[in-house]
Order: structure tokens, then sequence, then C-alpha cells
């Protein structure tokens, strides 16, 4: 995998170009096996119990347990329905952005993966909120929401979720049900109203393009204005193209 940090609001050549900070990615995987290796992380028994070893009550150690052999067991079909094709299908893609945004935030920026929210939440699939969270190195939430189209730099729609789940405040929600996830001092900050926005999306426009449509796009500004977001990281992740 290729990880590219290709813009921040700090960089001095273009100092006014955001009045807070923004962090523009990019992720270019090598091949389609990287690809299957990714998916298949989240299904091993290694990673379901690294994430069930920080829950101390039973009855939520349980239920999560529950929750998440479910969920993987639907994502376990969609690998084996990808494994042997060419490329990889839309349903498999879009849980391909929030894991590569979740890897690239940690590659470059030294990012903590949080789990996956679908496999803890009630149902398999289709749960409503974020769909990735990371730990920023200042201890910061990080929300993330994932936006896949094939053949699109599909970060309008990422964006304008974004905005639709601030204005519901599903920051809030995401929080109750994944905290027993996150460092004390995560939930600390974010009740002091403070936590950062990420956005993944397939990506398809070249490195100048990609920031300068960034700019120009309104939302970013909406997103940023707002005193509690202390930053926003874009990821552009370019699956186009994967063959075997």
């Amino acid at each position: 995998m290729k990880y590219e940090l290709i813009f921040t609001g700090t960089n001095e050549a273009q100092q006014n170009f955001f009045d807070s900070n923004i962090y523009i990615l990019t992720a270019v995987p090598e091949n389609k096996k990287e690809l299957i290796s990714i998916m298949k992380e989240i299904t091993t028994q290694k990673y379901k119990n690294s994430w069930l070893s920080k829950i101390s009550d039973e009855i939520d150690y349980e239920s999560f347990s529950i929750r998440i052999d479910e969920t993987v067991e639907m994502i376990q079909k969609i690998i084996n329905k990808n494994e042997n094709v060419v490329g990889v299908n839309c349903e498999m893609a879009e849980y391909l952005v929030s894991m590569i945004a979740m890897l690239t935030l940690e590659d470059r920026l030294k990012h903590q993966r949080v789990i996956l929210p679908e496999l803890i939440k009630d149902k398999k699939s289709g749960n409503p909120g974020f769909d990735f969270l990371t730990i920023c190195a200042d201890d910061n939430i990080v929300f993330g929401e994932a936006k896949y189209k094939n053949g699109s730099s599909h970060y309008i729609a990422a964006l304008q979720q974004v905005e639709k789940f601030l204005a519901l405040k599903k920051t809030n929600r995401d929080v109750t049900e994944i905290r027993s996830f996150l460092p004390e001092k995560s939930i600390i900050n974010f009740r002091e109203k403070s936590y950062k926005i990420a956005i993944g999306f397939s990506n398809i426009s070249k490195d100048e393009q990609l920031i300068k449509k960034l700019s120009k796009h309104p939302s970013v500004n909406s997103i940023l204005s707002k005193t509690s977001i202390k930053a926003l990281f874009c990821v552009g992740v370019k699956l186009r193209g994967i063959g075997d």
C-alpha cells in the first residue's frame, strides 16, 4: 500500500487555504491480494480477542462477542464472493474504504485504530452512524464517514453525510455505543467538546485536482467552522483498476 500525505492546512505556501486544520491524504493499494488481506484481518479471532480483552463486564463481553461473530460471518461471505473474481464489488469496496482510511491515518499521522463500529452495533450491516473511528496523537476521537462509488471521487457525498450526522448529534450516539473500546482521555476530551472528523472516499483525481476540489467545497468550511471540531482528515482511496 502506498500512503501519502499530500496537503496540510499549515503548509506555508497555502497558509490561508483554511482557517482550521485540514489534512488531505491518499492511499493506493498494490493489488487485489492486499485488499483481500485487509478484509480478512477483521474476520480473525486475534482481531476479535484484541478488542474484547478491553471489556471486563461479562454481560457486555457476551453481547459484543455475539454481534462481532454475526457481522464477521457476513463479511466472510463478502470476501468469498470477491476472492476468485477480477476486482472487487461495491459491497466489499465500502468496507475497504473505511479500513484503508484508518490504515492511512495510522501510517501517516500515527493515529490509533478503533474497532470497526459495524462489528459491535446491533445490526449485522447498515447501522446508522459513522463508519470508522480512530484516536489521534492528542487523544481526540476522530469520527470517520466512508463513501464509495465506482469511477468517482466520492468526497462530496461523504462531506454531506458528515454534515447530516453532526446536525443529528450522531457523535454523541456513537460514543455511547463504542465508549468501552475508547481510551478514557479521549472520552474526557469529547466531553469537553473536542474531537475531529475524517472522511474516506473512492478517489480517481490527481493530487492537485483533489486539493483544489476540496478547497472550494462549502461543506469543508461548514464542518471546520464548528468550535468542537479541531481538524478534518480527508483520505482518498484508489480502488479503480485493481485486478488480481
